[in-house]
């Protein structure tokens, strides 16, 4: 995808860690490879609202980059009106009912904080 740069700079202009970002789209697209993500360029099933075009009640875009920015400001919203600062309060709300069990829940988490911790210190995650 070679979207490196932009994750970059969408993380420094809304303040939040790109990692973090990533690792969500690592369990929710492997990092856009499903077959839904190259539908809706999407990284997470973002459900559809207003003014976006939806495919199958999902968020669509027509490029990865509007796809990326529109998953920053959903996370910006989370963080900074919710107030949502964490990965054990942000990743329930946002699984909603694709995570119904609070043990789907716990599982999301741990993997996100995982992929996190693995990213910042240096592994390179293997296909």
């Amino acid at each position: 995808m070679g979207k490196g740069q932009l994750f970059y700079s969408l993380g420094k202009d809304h303040n939040i860690d790109s990692t973090f970002i990533l690792a969500i789209a690592m369990h929710d697209s492997e990092l856009g490879k499903t077959t839904h993500a190259n539908q809706t360029h999407s990284l997470a099933p973002l459900g559809c609202y207003q003014g976006v075009h939806c495919v199958n009640h999902y968020a669509a875009y027509n490029n990865w980059e509007a796809g990326i920015r529109d998953l920053y400001i959903i996370f910006e919203y989370y963080i900074y009106t919710l107030h949502k600062t964490t990965v054990d309060t942000i990743v329930p709300t946002f699984a909603g009912p694709l995570a119904n069990t609070s043990a789907k829940q716990q599982a999301y988490v741990v993997f996100v904080k995982q992929v996190m911790d693995r990213w910042r210190s240096g592994q390179v995650l293997a296909d």
